[in-house]
Formats: structure tokens, C-alpha cells, sequence
């Protein structure tokens, strides 16, 4: 963005200029047409101009190919990415604080993008410790249940009295 800050500037003012000389917007929007067709370059970096809200949307190149920064994007990522972005640039401020305020707003969203990622990881050790501790719950149950030995007066119905007597039935419990 950084590469179309005169651009940026000198859309702003011609902009500017001809708002504060009194060119009606319907006017001012045929005019961009025009100057499209005639391929002026300012013109066709713009995408749409909303005059109730003061902001003109710039079609830009997503990629910097001389920034030597740049990320280098995969060949097989190439057709999901978008090499044109969609910018708005507020009327009222320079191009400098339009391109100041995207900054924040980018470094903003990558700090919480970090700390979305250390919430993630977070939650996902916590989660494997949590399964590891239910799994081994689950596997001392199993291994308790099979422990035990069956005694032989099972198999007939039976029960203990309050006074811890056995009491055996003469039938089979089956």
C-alpha cells in the first residue's frame, strides 16, 4: 500500500478539489468513467466512490514484487490468493494516514492472531491431557472389573445378612 501513496494522495485531491468546487457527485462519477475509458491510471485504480460516507474504494496489487520482505507464496496456493485488494481511503485524512491507519489495523489483527494461536495450542494441550487423564480413568475401571474373581456360590442366588452371614439359595440364579 506503502507504493500507492502518491496515487492515493492525488486521488484524494483531485477528489477533494472537485467536491469543494461544487461538481455535483452524479457528475463526478461520470467524469471517472470517462477518464477510465481514456485509461488514465488514477481512474482506473478506482473502484467505487461512496460520498455519504467520504471514502473512495481503490483496487490495489495485493503483492509487492520489489519488496524483498514479500512472502513467497506457493504455486499451488496461487489461485486462492488475491492479487488485487479492495481498499478504502478515507477523503477527509492524507494518504499517509489512510496508510498509517491500515497498518494498525493490520498489526492489531496479527497480535491477535498470535495470541489466537497460543489460545489454540493452549486449549489443545489441555484438551489431550484432559482425554489422556479420562482414557486412563477408564482403563483402571476396566482393568478393577476384570480383577475381580468370581466366587463359586455366585452362580446360586444368594446374600449377605446384617449379621455377615452368606445366605445360599437352593436354585440356580440362572
Amino acid at each position: 500500500m506503502q507504493k500507492y501513496a502518491f496515487e492515493g494522495q492525488a486521488i484524494i485531491d483531485i477528489i477533494s478539489v472537485m467536491i469543494s468546487s461544487g461538481i455535483s457527485w452524479t457528475d463526478i462519477n461520470r467524469m471517472v468513467k470517462e477518464e477510465r475509458k481514456a485509461n488514465n491510471p488514477l481512474a482506473n485504480l478506482i473502484y467505487a466512490i461512496n460520498f455519504e460516507k467520504n471514502i473512495v474504494s481503490l483496487m490495489l496489487d495485493a503483492v509487492d514484487e520489489t519488496d524483498e520482505n514479500n512472502l513467497q507464496i506457493d504455486d499451488k496456493f496461487v489461485d486462492n490468493f488475491d492479487q488485487v485488494m479492495r481498499v478504502d481511503i478515507d477523503l477527509s485524512i492524507s494518504a499517509q494516514l489512510n496508510i498509517k491507519k491500515y497498518f494498525e489495523i493490520r498489526k492489531k489483527s496479527h497480535q491477535k492472531e498470535v495470541k489466537t494461536k497460543d489460545a489454540a495450542t493452549v486449549a489443545i494441550k489441555q484438551a489431550e491431557k484432559t482425554a489422556a487423564r479420562d482414557y486412563e480413568k477408564l482403563k483402571q475401571n476396566k482393568i478393577r472389573s476384570v480383577a475381580r474373581k468370581i466366587f463359586w456360590f455366585e452362580k446360586f442366588i444368594w446374600f449377605i445378612t446384617s449379621e455377615n452371614y452368606l445366605v445360599i439359595g437352593g436354585r440356580n440364579a440362572q
